[in-house]
């Protein structure tokens, strides 16, 4: 009774048969892996500094299209997805078409880093206070 080899990796005698083992194998793929946090951060660290350089016109669009509204919101979706074809996937070197759940968690991390960059702008412009010649209550 020697190791058995699963998956690629070589195990010690594991009490389970063959078939069982390839019944996890398969119940893990059919229902998905949980990636640790720690390495859905990084790759989001990796793709905000990939779109970095073009966040400056996305916010400029976010703001031009008014995404309170519906029609506003339908607007800056499909613009998220044009950017994702024509930048972010040449970019990661995907030559293929991205669809489903990959292609909306890309749309709503952009979306994020977006918004996070508004709010980052607006902080920005009420950090200075509001002063006038007769009012010096705020140096108090």
């Amino acid at each position: 009774m020697g190791a058995r080899v699963i998956v690629g990796y070589e195990a010690e005698k594991s009490p389970l048969g063959l078939k069982e083992n390839l019944a996890t194998v398969w119940r893990l793929l059919k229902s998905g892996i949980d990636f640790p946090p720690t390495f859905e951060r990084s790759k989001e660290s990796e793709l905000r500094e990939l779109v970095a350089p073009h966040i400056p016109v996305l916010v400029h669009k976010r703001e031009r299209f008014s995404v309170q509204d519906e029609q506003g919101l339908k607007h800056w979706t499909v613009e998220l997805h044009s950017f994702i074809d024509r930048v972010v996937l040449p970019l990661l070197g995907i030559r293929g078409e991205v669809t489903g759940n990959d292609r909306n968690r890309l749309v709503r991390l952009i979306d994020t880093f977006v918004s996070d960059e508004v709010e980052r702008a607006k902080a920005a412009e009420t950090t200075l206070p509001l002063t006038s010649r007769f009012d010096t209550s705020w140096a108090i």
